[in-house]
């Protein structure tokens, strides 16, 4: 059967979860060159993207709530099929962990593997996280990526995110 739904979020939807200069750095602004003069907080937004510079050592976790249907046109249920974060990983940095949660504290790792490089312009091999079998939209469905830095701080940047629905679990 058809995939029913196909929903996108920009990447200045995300937030992070850890905070403070224990974890985040001020962001260089790619345009100027200047650093952020804002709270190190809201990492650098420009319309179409958020950076964040992770410090030495640290892990932060960044989440993307992803607009749900649990039941689309008459059709229930609703699975998730896939999701897909747009993300580049620089200086160091690595994506540590993709998972989704949904059912409150449900959580699903995607992926477990060390990514790292730039995946921007559009789903590919290693910004694309199938579910198998698809899972059964219930609540409400969260993205969340696991930066983790090295000796040195790391910048991630996100671009978007987004999820595929089907009307069934095959």
């Amino acid at each position: 059967m058809p995939e029913i739904a196909n929903i996108w979020i920009a990447g200045c939807a995300v937030r992070h979860q850890e905070a403070g200069t224990e974890y985040l750095r001020p962001v260089n602004n790619h345009r100027t060159g200047a650093f952020q003069s804002w709270p190190i907080e809201q990492g650098f937004h420009n319309g179409f993207n958020s950076i964040y510079r992770i410090a030495p050592s640290r892990d932060v976790w960044f989440h993307f709530a992803i607009p749900t249907p649990v039941s689309l046109g008459g059709v229930r249920p609703v699975y998730l099929d896939h999701t897909v974060i747009l993300w580049s990983a620089a200086e160091g940095l690595v994506i540590q962990c993709v998972a989704t949660v949904h059912r409150g504290a449900g959580r699903f790792v995607l992926s477990d593997r060390v990514q790292t490089g730039e995946h921007l312009d559009g789903p590919d091999i290693e910004n694309v996280y199938p579910l198998k079998p698809r899972l059964r939209m219930d609540y409400g469905l969260q993205l969340s990526i696991l930066a983790r830095a090295g000796e040195q701080e790391g910048e991630v940047r996100f671009v978007g995110a987004g999820a595929s629905f089907w009307d069934t679990a095959e």
